[in-house]
């Protein structure tokens, strides 16, 4: 299991979401149920014994989808922030405000993971100012 690294908002701003999802079913009104692997805590996985290849599901609204569908591994945040607004005709700060809320909503529960390039990452943008 990875550490999460804490990353400032620049770097937060253009790393490239991936999609964790293993299963999807998409609805006519453009909602989505998503399943992913669940990995519990330690405690969890003996309290509540859960198996080794347990999985969660979640339901997205249509907006909610259609952010998840953004989350390609090839788009950066802010890239996903632009085609959100767009698409659904909001401001830059509504778009940016609602599109970020959700992807760490996204992140705690398992949905996406973060990549964040070796080149932009903080620890790097500090060795070569360093350096």
């Amino acid at each position: 299991m990875t550490t999460p690294v804490p990353i400032d908002r620049e770097h937060a701003l253009r790393a490239r979401p991936v999609s964790q999802v293993i299963a999807r079913t998409n609805h006519p009104d453009g909602s989505a149920q998503v399943t992913v692997p669940w990995n519990p805590t330690r405690f969890q996985r003996w309290m509540l014994r859960v198996p080794a290849n347990a999985t969660r599901t979640f339901e997205l609204d249509a907006m909610g989808a259609a952010v998840l569908d953004l989350c390609d591994g090839q788009r950066r945040v802010t890239q996903i922030v632009q085609a959100f607004g767009k698409r659904f005709k909001l401001d830059p700060h509504e778009a940016h405000s609602a599109t970020i809320g959700f992807l760490r909503t996204l992140i705690q529960r398992g949905v996406i993971a973060m990549v964040i390039d070796a080149a932009t990452s903080p620890d790097e943008s500090t060795n070569d100012r360093a350096g």
